[in-house]
């Protein structure tokens, strides 16, 4: 565990210069940032909301900074993602132009990757297990999208007796992050012994179906 925890540090501060780099054509991932997560105040810069906490970086950027890393990226997302999401989270929390607005421990950042992926770029047909473990971009149509198997993400338990909040999170085997936990949501020993409990929950879709494009299919 501590041998992982140094490689995700060690990644972190990988990530912390691409987001001081700039490429030729002048593109920074700090102004794309600043850009993108807020809605401001074209007067004042002050910010008026935050619109997204993802984030979409093109592929070729990462390889104009650092090809060795981007192939890695890809390759192993599991060890290396995690650092480049800790690196923005770190920069957006210490930046004068988001103002705090993500300075909670809780607060998430999703970074996606967007544009070429070259032999990982493929069809669902194409899909085999020499794709385990890699970060690839599946193109198709999608034929449903269902909410019947919602998976529970986060649940917070408060008790208005006590004023007493606890919260708990809840991965699977996708996670990039932390061993999967169990699926039973249960109420914390100090919330439960409290008396009345209020809890909340978030949900994401978990039930995605794709499948082949109609002229590649008629192809194959």
């Amino acid at each position: 565990m501590d041998d992982n925890i140094e490689t995700r540090l060690a990644h972190k501060r990988l990530f912390a210069d691409f987001l001081s780099w700039e490429d030729d054509d002048g593109w920074r991932l700090s102004d794309q940032l600043k850009d993108e997560l807020a809605d401001r105040d074209h007067k004042t810069n002050n910010i008026l909301r935050i619109l997204s906490n993802r984030v979409d970086i093109q592929n070729y950027r990462l390889r104009n900074w650092n090809a060795g890393v981007q192939k890695q990226l890809l390759e192993r997302p599991t060890e290396y993602l995690p650092g480049l999401q800790d690196a923005i989270k770190e920069y957006l929390r210490s930046s004068e132009d988001f103002a705090g607005e993500f300075s909670k421990e809780d607060s998430e950042i999703l970074v996606g990757l967007k544009g070429e992926f070259g032999d990982l770029e493929v069809s669902p047909r194409d899909l085999n297990s020499s794709h385990l473990g890699k970060l690839v971009k599946v193109y198709g149509i999608v034929t449903r999208c269902s909410l019947v198997r919602p998976k529970l993400v986060k649940s917070v338990h408060y008790c208005p007796d006590t004023g007493v909040t606890t919260s708990r999170e809840y991965r699977d085997v996708t996670a990039l992050t932390g061993l999967p936990t169990g699926k039973l949501c249960r109420r914390t020993e100090p919330v439960a012994a409290a008396g009345r409990v209020l809890a909340s929950y978030l949900w994401e879709p978990a039930n995605r179906t794709r499948t082949q494009l109609p002229d590649l299919a008629n192809s194959a």
